[in-house]
């Protein structure tokens, strides 16, 4: 075997070495996962919690809070179930004495949100179909909405957050995967 600066002692530790300048360089440190030759990652997920089974503790306000916010959305079903779903696919809203929707006026294009009423409408209705038909975001947001509301009465009675151990980062990545589907639904509707 020709000897190419290169040798492999054992299971993940590598030695270089320079033939004939005398040098060598040890890397003993692969098994750990650690690679000193290489810079450290741009990104560190150390930082957040992966251990569902730790629960965020809530304090008194933050329950009242996340109470209110069950509450407020078991309002926005039932106005949603009030409201009847417009067969276009859009303009629910006006029954609520709402404007039509400015970027559908102006530009005569559905804009990202168009149909996230009348996909609530349908929901409410156990119509999944026309819900994903209308807006599959407003689906997805209709659906995380839903389960949202046991979800915030339990953490209410518990004074904890169930399954949850990192409240903003978690907010953060639902909201960030809401707005990025709705995005991605709506180019899609364009084309």
């Amino acid at each position: 075997m020709a000897d190419d600066g290169f040798s492999r002692e054992a299971e993940g530790s590598l030695e270089i070495s320079s033939v004939g300048a005398g040098a060598a360089i040890e890397n003993r440190s692969c098994e750990s996962g650690v690679n000193e030759l290489s810079p450290p990652p741009l990104i560190q997920f150390s930082s957040i919690p992966t251990d569902i089974s730790r629960e965020y503790p809530l304090n008194p306000w933050e329950r009242m809070f996340l109470g209110l916010i069950g509450c407020t959305l078991v309002c926005l079903f039932a106005i949603a179930a009030s409201l009847t779903p417009e067969q276009q696919g859009y303009g629910t809203h006006q029954q609520l004495g709402l404007p039509p929707c400015s970027i559908r006026k102006l530009f005569g294009i559905s804009c990202p949100t168009c149909g996230m009423t009348t996909s609530f409408a349908y929901f409410v209705r156990g119509n999944i179909v026309g819900a994903c038909r209308v807006n599959p975001a407003g689906l997805l947001v209709a659906a995380s909405c839903f389960l949202f509301i046991p979800w915030s009465f339990i953490g209410v009675i518990r004074g904890k957050l169930l399954w949850v151990s990192a409240p903003v980062e978690t907010a953060l990545l639902l909201v960030s995967l809401l707005i990025g589907v709705s995005l991605i639904t709506w180019i899609i509707q364009l084309l």
